[in-house]
């Protein structure tokens, strides 16, 4: 289970200062075409049908069914807001399908279906996806996962799905025995996920893309193997808002909470924070979760000796102002088996820092100091070397002029620009 917000105090939902908008209790025996459509695309193990979605007995139920619909084994299905909506609280009552196989998730994203013509957002730009919740197939009955992820278009024509963050959540009951509350408050700061009326996590979305966007409630079969014939239910879905005045007064306790993350941002000279994945030249590094809070640099997973050196580095360009000495800090990766092993060197204009990074001896993320160096005015070029080639793990960097500043939690924002040094 991933921490909690222990600064904090414990909130419930529905959330204090926030009014309800709209609501649908699937009381009438059909679906509200006005508000829904339906989701309509063939994707991993099953297509979803319209005739796989009902309206009876108050509830809204999905139908898993093991038939083939073109090329598929299986059919799932799931609804789509029409209209699209912004910041606000919103919540679902669902029951998840007892058998095995079938991804179950509410969600929200800037597009109104896998057809959508015009999405809210374009991609390249940055589009932000919002998981309330998703019981992959593979999952048990007590498990779902949550989080929000920024799909951008990092790495030129690579499409880069980035953890914005999020977490895997371990109940104490089985969400396939009886209804459940799941909610997420968006706003233009975090993004609060609850489960059951509790607050389970505060993510920073500060920089993360925003814009308005559609719900979703979705089944698909996601394992050849999946059981024959299932149900997901939704007792409910809740839309709510709050004034702006409200907020203002909301945010502070949650913002002040994911500042403390940082730790201290500012020292007193001229501190240069590079967060790893934003590398101009990735090379073989990819970019990947970082576990704790968003994405890291990853090397290769194993050796191999056909490899040169110039295979294992990724590389960045970045300006500085003047002629000045910067000490070297590193927050990379380390583990509690192997410890140590899984390293990397930094090298900044052609000289290797002293220490290898991933070596710090606490089991997650850590900084370590790597000397000092002399940047030129003009263009410096930081190199990443994989000197392991076993999932070293490079998160953020920084270069600082104020040689008695120790950097803490996960840093300060990037605040440099990048530029590809190679001819």
């Amino acid at each position: 289970m991933p921490a909690e917000n222990e600064n904090l105090e414990e909130v419930s939902a529905p959330i204090l200062g926030y009014t309800l908008v709209w609501e649908d209790q699937f009381d009438v025996p059909v679906l509200d075409v006005e508000r829904w459509r339906y989701r309509t695309d063939c994707k991993s193990q099953s297509c979803q049908r319209p005739e796989n979605v009902l309206v009876e007995n108050g509830y809204l139920k999905v139908l898993l069914k093991k038939e083939s619909y073109n090329n598929k084994p299986f059919t799932g299905g799931g609804i789509i807001t029409r209209k699209s909506t912004g910041y606000g609280y919103y919540e679902i009552r669902a029951k998840m399908n007892d058998g095995y196989g079938w991804h179950e998730a509410f969600w929200a994203t800037g597009r109104s279906g896998f057809d959508d013509p015009n999405p809210l957002t374009d991609v390249s730009g940055g589009r932000t996806e919002i998981d309330c919740f998703e019981h992959f197939g593979n999952f048990t009955s007590s498990l779902f996962q949550y989080g929000a992820i920024d799909w951008s278009d990092m790495k030129g024509s690579n499409l880069h799905r980035g953890s914005i963050g999020g977490g895997r959540y371990e109940t104490v009951v089985d969400l396939s025995k009886d209804f459940h509350t799941y909610g997420f408050e968006y706003t233009p700061d975090y993004i609060n996920f609850f489960f059951d009326g509790k607050l389970i996590r505060t993510i920073d979305i500060r920089f993360a893309p925003q814009h308005d966007t559609y719900l979703w409630i979705t089944c698909i079969a996601t394992e050849a193997d999946a059981t024959d014939n299932g149900v997901m239910m939704v007792d409910y879905i809740r839309a709510y808002e709050i004034s702006p005045t409200e907020y203002a007064v909301r945010k502070i306790p949650f913002v002040d909470y994911l500042d403390s993350l940082r730790g201290p941002q500012h020292s007193q000279g001229t501190d240069l924070w590079i967060e790893a994945e934003d590398f101009a030249f990735t090379n073989n590094w990819i970019v990947d979760r970082g576990g704790d809070h968003s994405m890291v640099l990853r090397g290769l997973s194993s050796p191999n000796p056909t490899r040169t050196p110039a295979d294992l580095k990724a590389m960045t360009g970045i300006t500085v102002n003047e002629t000045v000495e910067y000490k070297l800090w590193v927050r990379s990766q380390d583990f509690d088996t192997q410890q140590g092993y899984r390293k990397f060197k930094v090298i900044i204009k052609g000289e290797e820092s002293p220490v290898e990074f991933g070596t710090h001896g606490k089991v997650g993320y850590g900084w370590q100091t790597g000397g000092v160096f002399t940047l030129k005015e003009g263009m410096n070029v930081v190199e990443l070397y994989d000197s392991s080639q076993y999932f070293a793990r490079c998160d953020k960097i920084l270069l600082t002029t104020d040689m008695s500043f120790v950097p803490q939690g996960i840093g300060g924002i990037s605040n440099v620009e990048h530029i590809d040094p190679r001819p």
